[in-house]
């Protein structure tokens, strides 16, 4: 099994320990999603619905998928993510290009091409239902037009952001999922590892791929390898 399936084994849970995550909220969110996954009906199984839309989309000729969170300390999931899904699905000639973004930040750059840009990606939004933390936007003395947004909380802002990007990008007829998680905890966090690695298993079946070789990354390393025998020869 590949290394991008690792997270819950020793080789992911000592560098998250090391980076001072709490490893056994980790474990135990991993443990209750597979318990949710392994006894909720088929039709209801979120992971099974997930790789489902995943696979109709990729069969309707969208190529890209682009996993879009409003929460910067999502990034390094975003990036593990993106290992795991092109890892697993990009074979025999198919597969979904994984791409990440993080906004707002990222809205003035790739989200003018999601906008108006060639018609070749989806779009999964991962969200958080409970604020991390609360910061409320002080009053201010210079009339700039932004009174409106006094006293607001910063977490009710990044909320309006994404229900405005998600209708802007869906009437433009960008396909739009979202993925809803509880909050950016240790325990969250093994919900989505586990969680990810299921459905990306799930839609890589769907397509009639195995989800757990690598054989594509082996050629450069042969490459490699030969390239440096001769060097040293």
């Amino acid at each position: 099994v590949g290394g991008r399936y690792s997270a819950g084994t020793g080789v992911g849970l000592f560098p998250m320990a090391a980076a001072g995550i709490e490893i056994e909220q980790v474990a135990e969110g991993m443990r209750s999603m597979e318990q949710a996954l392994r006894t909720v009906p088929e039709h209801d199984n979120p992971a099974l619905q997930y790789a489902g839309m995943r696979h109709a989309l990729y069969e309707r000729g969208y190529r890209l998928e682009m996993l879009s969170f409003f929460e910067p300390r999502l990034r390094g999931l975003g990036q593990w993510w993106v290992q795991q899904v092109a890892e697993s699905e990009g074979k025999q000639g198919r597969g979904l290009y994984p791409v990440t973004a993080c906004n707002t930040e990222d809205l003035h750059a790739t989200g003018q091409f999601v906008q108006q840009g060639t018609p070749i990606l989806f779009e999964t939004f991962l969200t958080l239902r409970e604020p991390a933390a609360f910061y409320t936007v002080p009053a201010s003395a210079t009339d700039d037009g932004l009174g409106y947004l006094e006293g607001a909380d910063f977490y009710q802002l990044n909320e309006a952001a994404v229900r405005a990007v998600m209708c802007a990008h869906s009437e433009q007829g960008v396909p739009c999922i979202e993925l809803c998680a509880a909050r950016a905890d240790a325990n969250t966090l093994g919900q989505l590892f586990y969680f990810l690695m299921v459905s990306t298993s799930l839609s890589c079946r769907m397509a009639g791929v195995n989800p757990f070789d690598q054989p594509g990354v082996e050629a450069y390393k042969r490459h490699l390898i030969q390239d440096l025998r001769q060097r040293r020869a």
